[in-house]
């Protein structure tokens, strides 16, 4: 007999579908939801800030000011260093930093050149590192470059008595 009686049972939801039933709303369910959605924003917002841009949150921070360079001394010398994200250099005059395309004008990078078979023992083998005025490349680009602001890791701005601007000074005294 009560095997007869699990069979009723299973054949009065053979042919049913099996429906969701939602939680009872209850403070304590409603305090979950909000506190996983909470930390689910949170951890995309420590991932992928770039989404939040849109929606008025920091995103990136911007790059320095246009403001001439100043060090706590205020000997600024109007050129700045910008580093950007495949560790590449460039030196020049920055303008435009807080736009989503800052530009560089009076442009220098740096060519390391390493000789092609190693010293010997007893030497050491120093690159040969020469300051490389813009414009002169094969492609013939002009004296500016604008940078996508995504690209850009710092700008630092350089003090009057940087060895890279000694080195632009000398460069366009001899022009």
């Amino acid at each position: 007999m009560p095997e007869e009686g699990l069979k009723n049972l299973g054949s009065e939801h053979h042919g049913k579908k099996a429906s969701f039933k939602w939680p009872d709303f209850t403070v304590t369910n409603a305090l979950i939801v909000v506190l996983v959605l909470l930390l689910v924003l949170a951890g995309l917002y420590i991932l992928k800030p770039d989404l939040f841009k849109s929606i008025g949150g920091r995103g990136k921070q911007p790059a320095k000011s246009d403001q001439k360079a100043s060090t706590s001394e205020g000997k600024g010398s109007g050129y700045s260093a910008v580093f950007l994200a495949n560790n590449q250099v460039y030196f020049g005059k920055l303008s435009d930093a807080n736009s989503q395309y800052p530009k560089l004008a009076e442009v220098y990078y740096l060519r390391i050149e390493r000789p092609l078979q190693p010293p010997p023992a007893t030497e050491s083998a120093q690159p040969d590192v020469q300051l490389v005025k813009l414009g002169n490349e094969l492609h013939g680009p002009l004296d500016e470059i604008k940078f996508n602001r995504e690209q850009i890791l710092y700008i630092e701005d350089l003090r009057d008595d940087s060895r890279i601007v000694a080195a632009i000074r000398e460069f366009k005294s001899r022009k």
